[in-house]
């Protein structure tokens, strides 16, 4: 996250969803389920093609090496288009769409920008997948915007960073080496040229 977003990030939302196979016998859809952008309020309010606020990332707890699986689908390089949602391929899918099969331990990084769904699940497996969003600390966050003390209190100061915290809330704007304490590690162990 750090190579692409740099050292002032947070953790701002994690989500496990899973997903049951669709019942016996269910009419089987080929159009994916809910085409969109995350990020809440930017997608409308902001000029298009918006800015990159967030990536998140996908581990994989189980198998979706085929489309039934409720793979998710995604459209290749839309983080940057201009449209609203990208046009269809006649199927009612959008241009371009297509799958990401992946096996159980594969993780897989995408850009809320890019517009993405879930397929249907006619497999016998319930997918599971766990989402870790990272984004810069001057955004709030979707899961917490206060952190339990006593769970910053066993925390190390990096993970107190990704966890929201700093020295005050002007920190999250104008970030002193307290707030940002990924900063001076990226330093010790990437050099000088890769903090900037």
């Amino acid at each position: 996250m750090c190579d692409i977003l740099g050292w002032n990030i947070q953790h701002y939302i994690s989500h496990l969803i899973t997903y049951p196979p669709e019942p016996p016998g269910a009419e089987r859809n080929t159009k994916g389920a809910g085409w969109h952008q995350d990020g809440g309020r930017p997608v409308p309010e902001m000029e298009r093609p918006h800015p990159r606020l967030s990536l998140k990332v996908g581990f994989w707890f189980s198998d979706v090496t085929s489309p039934d699986h409720g793979a998710l689908r995604v459209i290749p390089g839309s983080h940057k288009l201009d449209e609203r949602p990208p046009q269809s391929n006649g199927d009612g899918d959008p241009e371009g769409a297509t799958h990401v099969l992946a096996k159980a331990g594969t993780a897989v990084l995408f850009d809320r920008r890019t517009w993405h769904s879930r397929g249907w699940n006619y497999s016998d497996v319930t997918r599971k997948v766990l989402f870790l969003g990272y984004s810069y600390r001057w955004l709030r966050g979707l899961d917490y915007n206060n952190m339990p003390p006593e769970l910053l209190r066993r925390c190390d100061p990096i993970r107190r960073q990704l966890l929201g915290d700093g020295v005050n809330v002007k920190g999250w704007w104008q970030p002193t080496d307290e707030d940002v304490p990924l900063k001076q590690w990226l330093r010790k162990h990437k050099g000088d040229d890769y903090v900037t």
